[in-house]
């Protein structure tokens, strides 16, 4: 009897045990499930871009080289948004937030279409590789790039346009940082030639000084011999810009003071009707937009002083502005003493 109660107590024991053990394996498990969903989630987030949801740089680069390594041939191609930090400078950060999700939006589509992936590299740069045919993907690549774009920022519909450069693989190179190297370049040649969005690289590229992209709008601005005026091109002509040479011009200090202001506000009433004058006849003679205006007309100074001066326009056509006036200003007495 007593060895019965002994054998109990002892399988009673190895059957406790045997439970505690399965518990505790699969709590064990559970946790290393956990633990490997934690890693998947880390390593994902640390792939991803935060505010697009494509591919970061890093994420970018892993997903490639399985991409070439499957691929027969391919196009890489980067992606820059025209003139972003004046655009991020007139509408604020938040409206150049859509416009990066947009354009991810956009990439991510062409991509699952060709089964390729895209990426941002962080800024207004963003990366693209597509296998397949070269030539299908080239005639495709360009119009997408032509096409006019917009955005919805709140309540303004916000225009905007792109520059594309590409390579193909394995023609132009066979390594993922060479041939983002050569669609670099292409995208600078698209860039300088704003008619055309899209860019093919070239051998011919590679001898390409960038020298034109360092200079800034402000650079720019503050180095023209001369007084800068862009201006709406309505009967209202409202000033969008003016530069440090211009405010001399007009006795001030500060060139942003004649921000939202009218044109018709700094002209002598008396010179106004014919200024307007020439203008008109300006708009109606050259609806190309390819013919300059010359007038003459005198200002009012901040201090009170009417000061001659000599103006060259052009009429330009811009995506957020609509037609524009490009200004030059010169003062009348300076120009005769030279």
């Amino acid at each position: 009897m007593e060895n019965q109660l002994y054998l109990m107590i002892i399988s009673f024991a190895l059957v406790f045990l045997l439970l505690c053990l399965i518990y505790h394996t699969k709590k064990l498990r559970r946790q290393m499930e956990l633990l490997h969903n934690e890693k998947e989630v880390l390593n994902e987030i640390s792939n991803e871009d935060p505010l697009t949801g494509i591919y970061n740089r890093r994420g970018f680069d892993q997903a490639a080289a399985s991409v070439l390594a499957r691929s027969s041939a391919a196009v890489v191609g980067l992606i820059d948004v025209n003139d972003f930090k004046r655009f991020n400078d007139v509408y604020g950060h938040a409206a150049g937030d859509v416009v990066l999700k947009e354009i991810a939006h956009e990439i991510s589509e062409l991509a699952k279409h060709y089964q390729g992936i895209c990426g941002r590299n962080g800024g207004d740069e963003f990366v693209l590789l597509l296998p397949g045919n070269v030539i299908e993907l080239d005639v495709r690549l360009q119009k997408w790039a032509n096409v006019r774009r917009g955005a919805f920022g709140g309540r303004a519909w916000l225009a905007f346009s792109l520059s594309l450069g590409y390579a193909y693989y394995p023609r132009h190179a066979n390594e993922l940082s060479q041939l983002v190297s050569k669609a670099d370049l292409a995208t600078y040649y698209a860039k300088m030639h704003p008619e055309n969005h899209a860019c093919r690289y070239n051998a011919l590229m590679t001898e390409a000084r960038r020298t034109q992209l360092g200079f800034s709008l402000k650079d720019m601005l503050s180095g023209v011999p001369g007084g800068v005026l862009i201006t709406e091109a309505d009967d209202t002509g409202r000033i969008l810009l003016a530069n440090q040479e211009l405010a001399h011009l007009f006795e001030c200090d500060d060139p942003e003071s004649f921000v939202g202001m009218r044109q018709v506000d700094t002209i002598y009433p008396d010179d106004w009707e014919n200024l307007n004058r020439v203008i008109q006849e300006h708009m109606e003679d050259s609806p190309e937009l390819e013919e300059h205006s010359i007038a003459r007309y005198r200002i009012v100074t901040r201090r009170g002083n009417l000061r001659e001066v000599i103006s060259l326009g052009k009429r330009f056509h811009h995506e957020q502005y609509g037609d524009i006036f490009y200004i030059i200003v010169y003062d009348a007495e300076e120009l005769r003493r030279v």
